[in-house]
């Protein structure tokens, strides 16, 4: 992860995640930093990615099909990940569909 990226990151969990919230963090591998750094204590943060690896909890095999039911997390992140993904879009409406309602979405990508 980018250091303005992970360092943003950090300012949206100040602002918006609170203890008890369930996160999701979709491509969570740990490179060079991670969003997981920041969650509050009492918080319960799921990191799911393509393949294995540090900050990694749930391999999947797509995102555009998460094993999740839907309105299940109060805040679901994404940071530098969306760039790789050959159907975003399928998996920006994954993310929506797991969104609790009046949940939050942070998405970080560059151009």
């Amino acid at each position: 992860m980018h250091d303005t990226a992970y360092e943003i990151g950090r300012l949206f969990f100040q602002g918006y995640v609170t203890d008890g919230d369930f996160i999701l963090d979709i491509g969570s591998i740990d490179i060079n930093g991670s969003l997981r750094d920041f969650r509050p204590v009492g918080s319960h943060y799921l990191g799911i990615d393509l393949s294995a690896g540090r900050g990694v909890d749930v391999v999947v095999t797509s995102n555009a099909e998460l094993p999740f039911a839907g309105e299940v997390f109060d805040i679901v992140v994404s940071t530098s990940c969306l760039e790789h993904d050959a159907m975003f879009w399928m998996t920006f409406l994954e993310m929506c569909r797991v969104l609790k309602d009046g949940g939050y979405l942070y998405l970080n990508a560059p151009s």
